[in-house]
């Protein structure tokens, strides 16, 4: 598993080679929540909330689908 943590520094070079081996980039700097999940069907994936609300219609969504999936 690969990790890049880069905060309030840009680096061309760095975005410009992991964007060439087909990584989406996105500015997360206005963001208060990001959840990475690495698990069941989540696998890989990632979350951004800008607020509570957008956390919690996640939050509520998710349940929502795994009670339905029993």
């Amino acid at each position: 598993m690969s990790k890049v943590t880069v905060m309030n520094e840009t680096n061309k070079d760095v975005i410009r080679v992991l964007y060439e081996n087909g990584f989406s980039l996105k500015d997360i700097s206005e963001q208060k929540y990001l959840i990475i999940a690495d698990h069941e069907e989540f696998n890989n994936s990632c979350f951004l909330a800008k607020d509570v609300n957008e956390l919690e219609a996640f939050i509520e969504v998710l349940t929502k689908d795994k009670e339905e999936s029993k």
